[in-house]
């Protein structure tokens, strides 16, 4: 039992060496209202899709077709717009425009938001750290009077 004891990869620490500091307070605040905003846009970006229009031409003619086109319809859904074409022979090809929609996938999502909690602890604890040990490296050099 002692063998399988001493593999633990997480000890742990007694209460009684635990010390919470104001600072420790304020960054876990704040952290907490970043990891929030983030989550909820993640969130949002998760639950709309993003709509991408192509216009695509069909080359496997191996003919080179030139193309100018700049059409803007402001107040105009991208799903109702269909385009016809008509080459020199004639030939109609209808709806060439094609509409994909492209959802973000629940597992990018959850790697994302892992991600967020992650790293904002990561940061957060080697702030906290650094306020930390930087205050009571300036309190023992005030107390031995070496600060100036």
């Amino acid at each position: 039992m002692n063998r399988l004891r001493n593999l633990d990869a997480y000890p742990k620490i007694n209460e009684d060496f635990y010390k919470r500091t104001l600072s420790g307070g304020v960054i876990t605040f704040f952290s907490s209202v970043v990891m929030l905003i983030l989550f909820f846009s993640e969130l949002r970006l998760y639950m709309h899709p993003v709509t991408e229009t192509q216009l695509r031409v069909d080359t496997s003619r191996g003919e080179k077709l030139r193309i100018n086109f700049d059409v803007t319809f402001p107040a105009l859904q991208c799903s109702i717009i269909s385009i016809d074409t008509m080459d020199v022979s004639g030939e109609r090809h209808l709806d060439v425009v094609i509409f994909e929609e492209q959802h973000v996938e629940f597992l990018h999502f959850l790697t994302n938001v892992c991600a967020i909690v992650g790293g904002i602890f990561t940061v957060s604890g080697i702030v906290d750290s650094f306020i930390y040990h930087g205050q009571r490296a300036i309190k023992k050099k005030m107390e031995i009077g070496k600060f100036n």
